[in-house]
């Protein structure tokens, strides 16, 4: 049975060194700092080619490490002498388990998919993976990976560290630890956009500009894309809450194409509060955060086309079935476009 070694010095040109990072992808120390410029110890400041990277643009080959790349907190990097794999465990160094399991989680399957694709190659995992210094003990990362290998989708070509022994011998699997593992695969559901979730709702107060007018919500968008009638757009817009907003749109002169791209409007209006709008860094947090939950609007004004009308227990969802998409593009850019 092959294991990770206890220290990786060197890598073979198919092997990938897999370890924990921050959000930004400082790799300052730990086995981030080995990855990126050779050293574990927390003595980057006195390292001259880490503080020249640090100044450096964001696509320079100055920032271009050992194995790692400086300013990359996520997914697959190609170094001087080697590539590896980030997994993001923590924002900010010192804010504990601000990244949650079910993040890292969400990580983790991707790095199977990318395994899955590219398995000529072999990829190391760092034993801790970025733990205690997240908040997170090392056998709650470990909790995640035999999740991942209950569920038989962790392939061949993901090498884990000896104290992993998940193939090396039958798991005894606790009472309720199989079914707990395919809730995580069947996620469990945000049911109602309240609360702390308020923020997925239309209604919630986060503006953005679009063709250099100004919406207070995405409601007001909403609302204002049914009528080409410049006096009901402006009444819309200028109304001082959402509901309003939704009031006037009910009695709005329709545009003859709406119910054919009603659908693209409410996709273009959710990107745009969760992406370019006033507070789109902390919303997209917040979205991500949210892990691989189902999002479902459930309501009791009979909404069956957007959200779950929860007096009949249907609906089609399509607002939860928007904001799903926007939280897969955003983890998907936040991972990789470097």
């Amino acid at each position: 049975m092959e294991y990770v070694p206890e220290k990786i010095i060197e890598l073979k040109q198919h092997q990938v060194f897999v370890f924990g990072s921050n959000k930004s992808g400082f790799h300052g120390a730990g086995a981030a700092g080995f990855a990126l410029r050779g050293e574990s110890r927390n003595n980057w400041r006195q390292d001259k080619w880490f503080l020249k990277a640090m100044k450096s643009e964001r696509k320079s080959f100055d920032r271009i490490g050992k194995w790692a790349v400086y300013g990359i907190g996520r997914g697959f990097q190609k170094g001087k002498y080697g590539n590896s794999y980030a997994i993001q465990t923590i924002e900010r160094p010192g804010m504990k388990r601000s990244t949650s399991l079910e993040v890292i989680y969400c990580q983790l399957q991707k790095l199977v998919r990318f395994a899955k694709i590219n398995n000529e190659l072999e990829f190391l995992v760092v034993g801790k993976l970025g733990a205690n210094l997240s908040g997170w003990s090392l056998s709650k990362i470990k909790e995640v990976f035999k999740k991942l290998y209950v569920i038989n989708i962790l392939p061949d070509n993901i090498i884990l560290p000896k104290e992993y022994e998940y193939r090396s011998k039958k798991i005894k699997v606790r009472k309720g630890f199989k079914r707990s593992c395919l809730r995580m695969k069947k996620p469990k559901v945000i049911g109602q956009f309240n609360g702390k979730y308020s923020f997925l709702s239309n209604f919630s107060q986060h503006g953005f500009i679009y063709n250099n007018l100004y919406f207070r919500t995405n409601e007001h968008f909403y609302q204002w894309c049914k009528t080409l009638n410049r006096h009901e757009r402006k009444k819309i817009r200028n109304s001082f809450s959402p509901g309003q907003a939704k009031k006037i749109g009910k009695t709005a002169e329709l545009r003859e194409d709406w119910d054919k791209i009603k659908l693209d409007v409410m996709f273009a209006g959710v990107f745009m509060k969760f992406c370019v709008g006033d507070c789109s860094a902390e919303l997209q947090t917040k979205l991500l955060n949210t892990g691989s939950k189902k999002l479902q609007e459930g309501n009791y004004w009979g909404d069956d086309y957007w959200g779950i009308d929860l007096k009949k227990h249907k609906g089609q969802n399509h607002l939860g079935k928007i904001l799903m998409r926007i939280r897969n593009l955003i983890f998907d850019q936040r991972g990789d476009d470097f």
